[in-house]
């Protein structure tokens, strides 16, 4: 099946304005991932075991990865990403990047670290949550949005505040190296323009202070919400980071 233009263009969308190198990557029955040397062959994902669905996304994260990075134009034998101790992908020297996959699609993000600290993506499918997800993702103040939002569904709502401090934490955990809850990113959505500012809850101190200008973008298309978050070097003039103050 071809990628949706429709999702390849609004998730380009996301990136195009800024120094950020971006692709998506959509696989389904019958397609092939070529991985350096190996050539995956993708069944229907009802026939495969998690854990070989989990290493096809996981080779087409690493495969958009070694995209984005050809076109910083880092070296060739850098491009294939090595695993950090804590499992996170270890990116090459001078560079800031991210990886998401979620039901064959898979997406990365790179850009220099002259321009950010970091830069986290994820991707969701959109659906049901339960009301015991909902309290383990949301905080009391994030409540609100989901009953009274008129722009977006609450499932899209839901989806949205989980996909928002997923793409934070991978976007800061990289400089900060926190183990954190969901509840201690704390957002300001504004779901109509598509925009959002996070930020550490207050009470974890230092480290909150260190995080004033991470915002980020959102688009969902379809049955697909995807979220890019941006911590701009502090000496990076961007007007969108004070765009709430």
């Amino acid at each position: 099946m071809v990628m949706s233009i429709d999702l390849e263009v609004a998730v380009r969308k996301l990136w195009s304005d800024l120094p950020v190198e971006g692709t998506i990557l959509r696989f389904s029955e019958g397609t092939a991932i070529s991985i350096g040397n190996s050539n995956i062959s993708k069944q229907s994902t009802t026939t495969l075991y998690r854990n070989e669905k989990r290493r096809i996304e996981f080779k087409a994260g690493r495969q958009c990865a070694a995209q984005v990075l050809g076109r910083l134009e880092v070296p060739r034998d850098a491009r294939w990403l090595v695993r950090a101790t804590d499992g996170s992908p270890v990116w090459p020297e001078g560079i800031v990047g991210s990886i998401s996959h979620t039901d064959g699609v898979a997406i990365a993000v790179a850009g220099r670290r002259q321009d950010y600290r970091g830069l986290g993506v994820d991707i969701e499918r959109i659906s049901y949550r339960t009301f015991e997800f909902v309290q383990r993702v949301c905080r009391k103040e994030d409540i609100e949005n989901v009953v009274v939002n008129p722009w977006v569904s609450v499932e899209q709502t839901i989806t949205m505040l989980f996909s928002i401090r997923e793409s934070f934490y991978k976007c800061i955990y990289p400089v900060l190296h926190l183990d954190l809850d969901f509840h201690d990113c704390v957002v300001d959505v504004d779901f109509l323009n598509c925009r959002f500012q996070a930020k550490l809850f207050s009470q974890l101190g230092a480290f909150a202070a260190n995080t004033p200008n991470v915002h980020g973008r959102m688009v969902w298309v379809g049955e697909y919400v995807v979220v890019l978050c941006i911590w701009p070097d502090p000496h990076v003039e961007n007007d969108e980071s004070v765009m709430y103050s």
